[in-house]
């Protein structure tokens, strides 16, 4: 099957992002669904921050964030619909809770199947809920699941999605050359420990720390770890996932099927080392 990665550069508007930028995000967002279908992927990724661009850049979170489901997941669940394909994304949740950086995955019948808020929350988004489950739907693609950015630099959590059964996680992303280098280390180890597909999404434009911009390069991390590597600037790129690697993998190397589980909680809520 195909997989589409879409490295799109949201519109930021003048001045603070407003509920203006959001509904040019989304139409935009639509109008790259429809190119994007007309190549027969089976499943689109968007980055992080695609509706909003950066929280650092809002002012006011109640006009940008969205309820899910709302109007952005009812908006895109019409596009997959339409085009028969499934949709993940990333977007501002708001929830009774408070707010949270939250990415969806969103059926080719239109329905939303994952919500999944980020539980580990990058210093610049601390201001933010974080979120405390790492849910998994069955698909006919394969188990899914999700995480964004800075989750993969936590072996727990693409650990906890693949003891749920999760075969391909989607990861937006919003992050510099110098960080992207750091997860893509980080994706690397995730995949061939847990022996799954990590498709990571890059964002494109201005990013507020430092004053510089985010150039892409996104990538697809195999089982064994081999990378596709996606150039830079907003494009929609394709890459073709085979299940059958999962397999192969394990005739050779599972150490996820090797894990002591029963052990780890124990030693994790033990005491610490003492002093010497």
């Amino acid at each position: 099957m195909r997989i589409g990665l879409i490295q799109m550069a949201p519109f930021y508007g003048e001045g603070s992002i407003t509920r203006r930028t959001v509904d040019a995000n989304l139409e935009k967002s639509c109008e790259l669904i429809d190119r994007a279908a007309q190549r027969g992927p089976a499943a689109l990724c968007f980055p992080e921050f695609s509706f909003s661009g950066p929280v650092s850049l809002i002012e006011h979170l109640d006009d940008v964030a969205d309820t899910i489901p709302g109007r952005i997941t009812d908006c895109l669940g019409e596009k997959a619909r339409q085009h028969g394909l499934y949709v993940a994304t990333n977007l501002l949740e708001k929830g009774k809770e408070g707010y949270f950086n939250a990415a969806v995955l969103i059926g080719p019948e239109g329905r939303l199947l994952l919500r999944y808020r980020k539980v580990h929350l990058y210093p610049t988004e601390r201001f933010l809920a974080s979120g405390r489950e790492f849910p998994v739907c069955k698909t006919p693609l394969g188990g899914v699941g999700l995480l964004v950015c800075y989750d993969l630099a936590f072996p727990e959590a693409a650990g906890f999605l693949a003891a749920r059964g999760a075969k391909i996680i989607f990861c937006p992303t919003m992050a510099l050359d110098r960080t992207l280098a750091l997860l893509k280390h980080c994706a690397r180890a995730r995949a061939v420990e847990n022996g799954i597909f990590l498709i990571v999404v890059n964002m494109v434009g201005y990013f507020p720390v430092g004053d510089e911009h985010a150039d892409g390069k996104s990538f697809l991390v195999h089982p064994t770890g081999r990378v596709t590597q996606f150039g830079p600037g907003e494009r929609i790129f394709l890459s073709r996932v085979n299940m059958r690697e999962i397999d192969e993998l394990k005739e050779y190397w599972s150490p996820f099927e090797d894990r002591q589980q029963f052990l780890y909680g124990r030693l994790m809520s033990g005491p610490k080392a003492e002093e010497s």
